[in-house]
């Protein structure tokens, strides 16, 4: 399904390619879609359908459904069905959304933060099965996201240590805490840029990106909006490393869809796996 997937992305002119921003250095103002289908016909997708696409195999999961704000996907992703892993390339093996679908991930989100001269060095801790591959970083980043005992946890970076959590990596900074906004209006004055975030909740967990350029402010006030409305408890919300970084994806049956850069190298995803069956 891959090979055919990868010959109809040359079709495309390109599926890891967008229409080219006025400067590398300015905030992305789109980022591709990619979604293909049984027989590996692949379709570019603009972020006005990525609803659509994203639904469609949402619909087909059992314990996943996509919820939408003004200017956001949301997939909810329920712990009974789902446990989350984070992964990172190993020493022959390359990193990409698209390569996490063709593995054990149903789900996929990214991405970790990465040092902007060197694009595979994570910025900031990451740990994978209980190996630290780099360091906690005491300044910037103020969230830690992990996995411990088949759980996705969101922790403040000073509550971090190393036998807590089996893996995990750095982001920030908070967008929700203790269930209220974290991020002051004044972040308004910032950039708007692309996001990806996550979401520890009770009896679920969210994955998410937005569909258009947006402040942490206008996003945490409209995940707060949803939580109230679909009646979900979520404590806490991260975002990830955002802009041309930001990656969500998810496969069922042979169908899969991936908004973001699919083929560029991550130094780290988040990745959610159907849970072993239990009992006989």
């Amino acid at each position: 399904m891959w090979a055919a997937f990868a010959a109809c992305c040359v079709c495309l002119l390109g599926c890891d390619r967008e229409e080219e921003d006025p400067s590398p250095d300015a905030p992305a103002s789109v980022l591709p879609g990619v979604a293909w289908g049984t027989d590996g016909t692949a379709e570019r997708v603009p972020p006005e359908a990525w609803a659509d696409f994203a639904g469609q195999i949402a619909n087909s999961l059992d314990g996943v459904a996509l919820h939408r704000t003004d200017g956001a996907l949301v997939l909810a992703i329920e712990h009974r069905r789902f446990e989350p892993i984070v992964l990172s390339p190993g020493p022959a093996r390359r990193l990409t959304g698209r390569s996490a679908l063709d593995g054990p991930a149903t789900i996929v989100l990214g991405s970790g933060f990465v040092s902007e001269f060197q694009s595979l060095l994570p910025l900031g801790l990451l740990q994978i099965d209980g190996e630290i591959r780099s360091p906690v970083s005491r300044h910037g980043y103020t969230r830690i996201l992990g996995v411990g005992d088949g759980r996705l946890t969101v922790l403040a970076r000073r509550e971090y240590h190393r036998g807590l959590l089996e893996s995990a990596m750095q982001v920030g900074p908070g967008v929700v805490e203790n269930g209220a906004l974290d991020i002051s209006p004044r972040e308004r004055n910032l950039p708007a840029y692309f996001r990806a975030f996550a979401a520890t909740c009770t009896a679920r967990d969210l994955a998410g990106i937005t569909t258009r350029p947006m402040h942490l402010f206008d996003l945490g006030n409209e995940l707060l909006a949803l939580f109230a409305s679909a009646g979900f408890d979520c404590p806490e919300v991260a975002n990830l490393s955002g802009d041309r970084e930001a990656l969500l994806g998810l496969r069922a049956g042979g169908q899969a869809f991936l908004a973001g850069h699919p083929d560029s190298a991550k130094a780290a995803l988040v990745a959610f796996r159907e849970r072993a069956a239990t009992g006989a």
